[in-house]
Order: C-alpha cells, then structure tokens, then sequence
C-alpha cells in the first residue's frame, strides 16, 4: 500500500513556522498597551490575500500600533541555518516563509489550497499536465517582476544535484527535465509530467519546497551570491544571519504603501536561535522576546507571570511506522 504525497509529508518542525502558520508559542499578556505582542498574528505573511470588505455601517478601526518595531522570536535551531530551501529539508526551512513564497498557499484552518503565486491552475484529465495562472505585478525584493521564468529556475534549482530538499527526487522524477516545463507565455507556466500525479498542486504548494527564487539574480550572482544575498516575494526581506545566533528580516515594504499578499506592522522580525528550553523561557520572562517555543512541562511558570499559550493549528511531532513498505 503507498501513501500519497500528502500522508508522506512530515510537520516534525512547524513548531515556528513560526509564527507565520499558527504554531504553539507562548506569548506574553497582560498590559495590552505595553508589552503585549498580541498583534504579532497581523504581521503575518500566510493572510489571505484578499481582505473581506468592511460593511458601510461598520466605524473604522483606529491603526494597530506594534508593541515593538522588531517582533522577536525564540525557537530552537533549525536543523540546517541557511538562507534558501534547496539547502535545507522541509521542516528546517520553516523561518524561511516570511522570505519566500509558492505557487499556491495552504490554509491550514481550512485545509484548502488557496491562491498564492498563482491565481489559478488546472490538470489534464490524466494529471498529467498541470497549468497555473500567475499573478500579475508581483514584485521581488530587487523591484523586479515576478514571471514563469522564475517558477522553471526554481524547478531547476531545488532539483539540482546539490539539493537536499524534501521532495526533489519526486520532481526531478516526475517531470524530469526542463523541457518538459512549459514558459512560452511569461503569465502561465505548464508542467509536463512523465506519470500521473494527482496531487502536483500539493507538492508546489507552501506546504512543501518549491519556494520561488529569482531567475535572473540567481545568473548574476550564482548560488554563492544568492546564500549571501537571497532574494524573494515575502513581506519580509533578508537582513542578516549569523550562525547559531539568529536570523534577522525587515520589511519589504513601508507603512502606507501596499504589497501584493500584505505589508506587516512590524519593522523587522528576528528568529532567536537557542536551544535550551530553559533559556528561551528565560527570555520570554525577561521580556527580551515576544514569543518562545518552550515545552509543556516549563508552560506552568510562564502562565503563573501572566503570559499566556498559542495553540498550534498543526501537530508537532508526527510518528510513522513502515512496515512491509507501508507507512503506517
């Protein structure tokens, strides 16, 4: 028996995609006017991309102002410190998202494939050739367009020998070459397939690792540039990383000005790499983070000080077993 791709994927680190797909954080309470991070849900960059209209009769609502121009997050390290998911496996590559986007955005309330990168798509009756639309006017961090060349760089670059993405070897076996990946008109992008594979739209979507890299960065600057200087679609832009320390963004773009998925309250937002548990809840006490990834059994002395919990939408750990090829 197989499992599809779906059942095949691990969430063993969510645990902070952070921030930007609902996971289960502490976050401090208390004095909403002072060091509450309570807002740091709005700074999200997995919204929809759509707001829902706000009726007439509806006051509108003051601005939201940051507890803090920086939101910063305490997490254990990722497996992999690196700026793009080529180099990293799917979990690690959590803290990249508010860098990079996909195709299409998984809504994990939902559990429905929404649009992201691309508007629409479609299969062939066999699901052997899958069609996406792209959206129109999207910027990269460098100003320029977003365009199907960029979707088969992508292609060729998460399946590339050095990749150690989750994933690659079902794309480089399932399409193969690129060739077979259509990018004649620079507002759709065709993907031929060699096998049926009913579930494509998962395997581009956020919830695996076909992050969209820029085509014509990644010619001038080759890979050693694009680590150094790596260039996305996110809210967020790349500022700084420094090894076993942390991982700094700032905002793409400014308050009052608009961006095609959502422009985020805060200025910058830095992921804290620390591995002891006690430390990062150390951290959160001392109100040197906003939000820290700490285990159940440390919960109690977090709420006692008024912080409170964040559920997470998504599991944790997930246990799999294999036995006579079936994963259990």
């Amino acid at each position: 028996m197989k499992r599809t791709l779906r059942d095949r994927i691990s969430f063993s680190v969510w645990a902070l995609a952070a921030l930007l797909v609902s996971i289960g954080v502490i976050a401090a309470c208390g004095d909403e006017s002072t060091s509450s991070p309570t807002g740091a849900p709005q700074a999200t960059a997995t919204s929809q991309p759509t707001s829902t209209p706000v009726p007439t009769s509806t006051p509108t609502a003051a601005p939201k102002v940051p507890v803090s121009p920086r939101l910063e997050v305490a997490m254990v390290t990722p497996g992999n410190q690196v700026t793009m998911y080529h180099l990293t496996f799917f979990s690690a590559g959590s803290v990249l998202r508010p860098m990079y986007n996909f195709l299409i955005w998984n809504d994990v309330k939902s559990d429905q494939e929404k649009p992201m990168l691309a508007t629409e798509w479609s299969t062939s009756p066999d699901a052997k050739s899958w069609t996406f639309t792209l959206r129109k006017g999207v910027p990269f961090h460098d100003g320029s367009e977003f365009t199907s060349k960029d979707v088969r760089r992508s292609w060729e670059i998460i399946t590339s020998a050095k990749s150690i993405a989750t994933g690659a070897s079902d794309f480089r076996g399932n399409i193969g070459s690129a060739d077979n990946i259509d990018i004649s008109d620079p507002g759709k992008v065709t993907f031929k397939l060699a096998q049926p594979w009913p579930e494509f739209s998962f395997a581009v979507s956020e919830a695996y690792t076909l992050a969209i890299y820029k085509a014509d960065h990644w010619d001038k600057v080759g890979e050693e540039g694009y680590k150094a200087n790596p260039i996305g679609t996110g809210p967020f832009k790349y500022k700084e990383l420094k090894v076993n320390e942390h991982l700094l963004y700032e905002r793409f773009k400014k308050k009052g000005e608009t961006h095609w998925w959502k422009v985020p309250e805060f200025d910058e937002l830095q992921f804290h790499y620390v591995n002891e548990d006690a430390t990062r809840l150390a951290m959160l006490l001392a109100k040197e983070v906003h939000i820290a990834d700490i285990s159940r059994t440390l919960l109690p002395q977090a709420q006692s000080r008024g912080f409170k919990v964040a559920n997470a939408s998504l599991p944790g750990l997930e246990f799999r077993g294999v036995i006579g090829g079936a994963v259990l």
